[in-house]
């Protein structure tokens, strides 16, 4: 099995203080790439941070935060010394688990259109076809059958 593609830790000038000192100095990279892997390293220090003040705040060791979590305690000091490269899945384990580790999560699609989607959506077609489709929605709507949840539009009754 390879190794990581990178190891965070060795971005930072003092590796002992990755996920523990909240001001650090990185090392400068040489390209693109490393560019690339430095703010990969930067981003996860900052989350272990996180992760290990909301350990704090609710009384946790990381081995009882492992436990809790369900991931293994081994894995889970690498990730938090910088030596393993944290995922995503591992920082929303951390904010379903410790809570406060996500600002502010992905809001969820609403179940129905807004009134300003259908409305956009209305003035994006003509409004011959527009009238078209209204009035099946109104000729759908009137055949319903009260009282019968989950009837189809213009399904006739039994």
């Amino acid at each position: 099995m390879a190794g990581p593609r990178f190891v965070p830790r060795d971005f930072a000038e003092d590796a002992r203080g990755f996920g523990h000192t909240p001001v650090l100095r990185w090392l400068q990279a040489a390209d693109r790439r490393a560019e690339m892997f430095l703010r990969a390293a930067q981003v996860q220090h900052q989350q272990v941070l996180r992760i290990r003040e909301r350990m704090q705040a609710r009384g946790l060791s990381p081995k009882q935060y492992a436990a809790q979590a369900g991931t293994s305690y081994p894995r889970l000091l690498r990730l938090l010394r910088g030596e393993a490269i944290l995922r995503l899945e591992d920082i929303a384990l951390a904010d379903l688990v410790l809570g406060g580790v996500i600002d502010e999560p992905a809001a969820a699609a609403p179940t129905e259109p807004s009134t300003s989607d259908l409305q956009a959506l209305l003035e994006a077609i003509p409004e011959r076809t527009a009238r078209a489709v209204l009035g099946h929605i109104k000729a759908a709507q009137s055949q319903r059958v009260p009282g019968a949840a989950g009837a189809r539009p213009g399904a006739r009754p039994r």
